[in-house]
């Protein structure tokens, strides 16, 4: 009796054992796609559910906007430029004049999974219609420029100051502005705490508080994950991120470098953005340093889209903060 015992109990011991085994293997398993779906080369852009859902109602009039102001970008003549980065990557990007003697140079920082055209095309003929020089850069692993992986901004940050050197190469007179956009928002937030003296201000545009802090939102309010699971799958991603991404997700991001911010930060979110929470840039701009720091919420104005919906108002709010920076 007491051996038949010893033998069912061993078994479900066993049964357990092996039941937990396979769920962590499942859960490795998960992680891993998860990492390769969230950092790997975006491929064509295209339209699905899961961007609707996260880019709100109006992704189709954002989209027509861009295209049509792309087109006119694309009617200009423009310069391609590379850099190379830390890491001996080689990333690309777009010069335009605007045509005039100017001292004046914006640096637009892309989105997620997007590129230079795709989210500033807009923004761009803007600054070179009022006297600025423009320099649309593509990130890591998007577009031309080399990488299999994003950083979802965290290697980005530093990435920006090569761009600013080739832009005091280029020009030693350059006053430059970091201008960025959700991803591209946070890695200008990040290079603040390093800029050169040549740069005189920034604009984070719906920028989060760090990569991680993004995921875990996205995991427990985008896609409805239990919180207590949403940490397990971040800690095993982040295992991924540092063997095969080569870099550290825990690694600081845009609210922690603003506390050491060398310039001044306009910080602007639309109040309906369901892909980073007005909350987190409203903590970015809480926790910026600098005194001539500022905030603009636009109502109603889902993700990268206060530009849309507020052109004339925010247009102007971008050229008041250039020039009172890039005198």
């Amino acid at each position: 009796m007491g051996s038949i015992l010893a033998v069912n109990v061993g078994a479900i011991v066993g049964g357990i054992v092996g039941g937990i085994v396979g769920i962590f293997l499942l859960l490795v398993l998960l992680s891993f796609v998860l990492f390769n779906v969230l950092f790997s080369r975006p491929r064509k852009y295209k339209v699905n559910g899961i961007t609707r859902k996260m880019m709100g109602p109006q992704l189709d009039r954002l989209n027509a906007f861009i295209a049509e102001n792309r087109a006119e970008l694309e009617k200009r003549e423009c310069e391609q430029i590379q850099v190379t980065s830390d890491d001996g990557l080689k990333f690309n990007g777009y010069f335009y004049s605007c045509g005039q003697p100017t001292d004046k140079c914006v640096i637009l920082s892309h989105g997620f999974k997007s590129n230079c055209y795709n989210t500033y095309s807009p923004q761009a003929l803007f600054y070179l219609d009022n006297g600025f020089d423009v320099m649309m850069m593509n990130h890591r692993g998007h577009e031309l420029s080399e990488g299999a992986y994003s950083s979802f901004s965290i290697k980005e940050g530093h990435d920006l100051l090569k761009w600013v050197e080739a832009m005091e190469k280029k020009n030693p007179n350059y006053k430059i502005m970091l201008h960025g956009n959700s991803m591209g928002a946070t890695s200008v937030l990040i290079a603040s705490k390093y800029v050169p003296e040549s740069v005189k201000c920034i604009i984070g545009d719906c920028g989060f508080t760090s990569a991680k802090d993004e995921l875990y939102v996205q995991m427990t309010t985008m896609f409805k994950l239990p919180k207590f699971l949403a940490k397990i799958l971040l800690g095993i991603i982040s295992f991924f991120c540092k063997t095969v991404g080569k870099f550290d997700l825990n690694a600081e991001g845009g609210k922690d470098a603003v506390k050491e911010s060398k310039v001044p930060i306009m910080f602007v979110h639309g109040t309906n953005d369901a892909t980073v929470p007005v909350a987190q840039g409203k903590a970015n701009y809480e926790a910026c340093c600098n005194p001539n720091k500022k905030w603009l919420a636009y109502e109603g104005a889902g993700h990268g889209q206060s530009y849309l919906e507020y052109k004339e108002e925010y247009g102007k709010e971008m050229l008041d903060f250039a020039n009172t920076y890039l005198k």
